[in-house]
């Protein structure tokens, strides 16, 4: 008995809905599933050993949604990510400069204040080759000596570079990226200023757009410092 109610639910589903499967050449479900979910939220649709369970609610919903996993559906593309860091300093000193007389009619005196403003900056562009769907990285820096003195002579090795990884996805003509990028320089100073940030970003092929940018302000001495990252994602 349970087994004919069962066999007469699917009959009545399989009238109401369009259920099918599609066998993917290129892709696997994990990447087109959630695109097209996305694209078609009233279907159900379902990754399973390389292929996509689609159910739609008429045979034309069904074909449109088979359309664009077909679409999707492509062999992987060398692409090329560009990345470019700029790092820019500003800060502004203050001098105070006065002098005084005195003599028998008092004292006379006055201060003058001026300012002088010192601005630095510094950016590197970077580029890689990768896979579509596939993980990259580069890093490029150099390396200094810093003695320390404890119970002996010793010391450590400090890095400074700058670099990114990235994981791109190609869907159409857009790039789902995750990408990494970080940069560090030594300073006249002796110190070593670092950045790096993270992001989750979808991009158009061959459009320079901003990644993610930081500014820092402090007061003494007054002065902010800004860093940006600028990315572009081209495909052979």
């Amino acid at each position: 008995m349970r087994i004919f109610l069962l066999t007469c639910w699917l009959s009545s589903l399989a009238f109401a809905d369009q259920l099918d499967t599609l066998v993917l050449q290129h892709k696997v479900p994990d990447e087109l599933v959630p695109v097209l979910r996305a694209a078609f939220p009233d279907a159900s649709i379902q990754g399973i050993q390389g292929q996509l369970l689609i159910r739609a609610a008429d045979q034309i919903s069904f074909d449109k949604i088979a359309a664009m996993a077909r679409k999707l559906d492509q062999p992987g593309r060398r692409l090329q990510i560009s990345v470019q860091q700029r790092d820019s300093a500003s800060s502004t000193q203050l001098a105070l400069d006065g002098r005084a007389v005195i003599s028998n009619q008092g004292v006379k005196g006055g201060v003058q204040i001026s300012a002088h403003q010192q601005a630095s900056s510094q950016q590197s562009l970077q580029t890689l080759r990768v896979m579509d769907g596939g993980r990259a990285m580069i890093e490029l820096g150099s390396e200094r000596f810093v003695p320390v003195r404890r119970s002996g002579f010793a010391g450590e090795w400090q890095t400074a570079a700058s670099g990114f990884w990235a994981e791109p996805r190609l869907v159409g003509d857009t790039i789902h990226l995750r990408i990494f990028p970080k940069s560090s320089r030594f300073e006249r100073d002796g110190s070593m200023v670092t950045h790096q940030m993270s992001s989750d970003i979808s991009v158009r092929l061959g459009e320079w757009v901003l990644a993610g940018e930081t500014i820092s302000t402090r007061s003494q001495p007054e002065g902010q410092r800004q860093y940006q990252v600028w990315l572009k994602v081209d495909a052979d």
